[in-house]
């Protein structure tokens, strides 16, 4: 984890659940900072890239790792 970086921790939650706790740390977070996500619900990972490009936040990266996938996400300035 970087510095100026929230990580929250959604394995065990699945969709739409996940993605709408996503839209709101999103949402809180100050403009350009960056929350990591890690997720294990496939459907979510799916979900991401439209919100993404719905809501002009921005995703760094999507990283699978073992059975989880963390999700790096921008807040748009």
């Amino acid at each position: 984890m970087r510095r100026n970086t929230r990580f929250i921790d959604l394995r065990g939650q699945k969709s739409p659940f996940a993605l709408i706790r996503i839209a709101k740390e999103v949402k809180k977070a100050k403009p350009d900072e960056i929350l990591e996500f890690l997720v294990d619900d496939p459907e979510t990972v799916d979900e991401v890239s439209p919100w993404s490009e719905r809501t002009g936040n921005k995703i760094i990266s999507m990283k699978k790792e073992d059975s989880s996938w963390i999700i790096r996400i921008r807040r748009r300035s």
